[in-house]
Formats: C-alpha cells, sequence, structure tokens
C-alpha cells in the first residue's frame, strides 16, 4: 500500500494537470471527453515509473489531454480521428494503442490542422457570409477575426451587423441600440469585456433611476438552459 501510495506520487508529479484534467466540465453527451479522462486515469497509474518510456509517455498523454481541452481544433481532430480508429482483434493492451495514437496524433497537431485549413480552401472557393454576425451568439468578435484571415470571403451584412457599424462610427442612437439589445440578451460582457467600454456609469444610473422599478419589463431574455 505504502508503496502504491509513492508511486502515485511520482505519477502526478509528471502529470500535473491530473487534478484538471479529471475535473474538466463537458456537456453530458460529450462521451468522447469522458472516454478520454477515463483513459488517461487508467493507464497513467498502471505505468511502472522505473522505466523512463513510460514516465515520458505519460507527460506527454497530460500535455495532449491538456490541448484536447484547450484547442478546439485539435479536439475535432483528435475526436475524429479516434473515432475512426481500428484496434485489432485479440488486442491485449487497448487502452495503450489509444495513448499512443493520442501522443503521435498531438505531435503531428500543427501539420495536420494546416494541411485541413489547406482542403477547406480548396474544397471552398469563396465564402459568402449572410448576416447577421452580431447579436447572435457571445463572441462576434472571434468570428471576424476569423473571416478577415480567410483567403476569399464577401459578407452581406445585417441590420444588426450595420447596427454595431454605426455605434462604432460613434452614431448615438446605434450605440444606445446596441447597448440596449446586449442587455436584453445578457450578452454585456461583448462590451464590457471585449470592447473594452466602461458600462458602471450606466449601471449606476439604472440603479439610481429604478431603484424602487422591478422593472419585470426588462428582465434579459436566457435560453431555457441558462
Amino acid at each position: 500500500m505504502q508503496n502504491r501510495f509513492l508511486d502515485n506520487k511520482v505519477v502526478l508529479k509528471y502529470c500535473p494537470d491530473y487534478y484538471r484534467i479529471i475535473n474538466e466540465e463537458f456537456n453530458e453527451l460529450d462521451y468522447m471527453s469522458d472516454k478520454i479522462i477515463q483513459v488517461f486515469q487508467q493507464y497513467i497509474f498502471s505505468i511502472d515509473i522505473r522505466n523512463k518510456n513510460d514516465i515520458k509517455k505519460i507527460s506527454s498523454l497530460n500535455k495532449a489531454i491538456v490541448r484536447y481541452f484547450d484547442d478546439r481544433e485539435f479536439k475535432t481532430i483528435l475526436t475524429n480521428f479516434l473515432l475512426a480508429l481500428k484496434v485489432p482483434k485479440g488486442t491485449k493492451n487497448v487502452v495503450s494503442i489509444i495513448v499512443d495514437n493520442i501522443i503521435e496524433i498531438d505531435r503531428a497537431r500543427v501539420f495536420i490542422i494546416e494541411v485541413s485549413k489547406a482542403i477547406q480552401k480548396l474544397v471552398i472557393d469563396r465564402l459568402h457570409i449572410v448576416g447577421d454576425i452580431y447579436d447572435r451568439g457571445p463572441r462576434p468578435d472571434i468570428i471576424m477575426d476569423t473571416l478577415i484571415n480567410y483567403h476569399n470571403v464577401d459578407i452581406q451584412w445585417g441590420n444588426h451587423d450595420i447596427l454595431w457599424m454605426g455605434a462604432a462610427a460613434g452614431h448615438k442612437v446605434c450605440v444606445a441600440n446596441a447597448i440596449r439589445i446586449s442587455a436584453r440578451y445578457a450578452n454585456l460582457d461583448i462590451v464590457e469585456d471585449i470592447y473594452g467600454i466602461n458600462i458602471l456609469p450606466l449601471a449606476t444610473f439604472a440603479m439610481d433611476v429604478y431603484k424602487d422599478d422591478p422593472c419585470t419589463e426588462f428582465i434579459p431574455k436566457m435560453s431555457d438552459d441558462e
């Protein structure tokens, strides 16, 4: 028992993100993430800590799984690869094969991502975007940054996109309306956190003017799962 405890301490030394990984939150329907965590736990505590190759492998596995949860592109690539992975019948150590493939895919991730992007460009000659981009989700700025880097794109601006352009140009009515819509749909984070606009004066004004009003007509509209 004592030896096993000491062995586990060594394992955790080379898997510094262990507790973060096993406590990672994800959608309950994300079976792949659940399975990857199970493989991670089962494998790292089954190695021979005196084997340098095993130690090196669990360290690489730790990094790969952290990247899996942090990098959306890598998560998609690894998920698709593991779904297509065929393990020969009669294989005794399936977990080891899965671990080896996770590490190999992680090492080749940059090449795979770039090849995937090249294929996308070949398949889609020109990307035509129909608005709205803004007011349809929490991070339209990420969408815009992605589109800017696309090789060939044109955009049919929606009324909400034009509204935000007017706000960016300083048109007071557009500014007021953009803030109104963001507040209405509980999306003020983009105003304050992404664009760095201090809305504290507005909040202070609202608390002073409407302090005795329940403001039921202005309660933000939220989705059912929020």
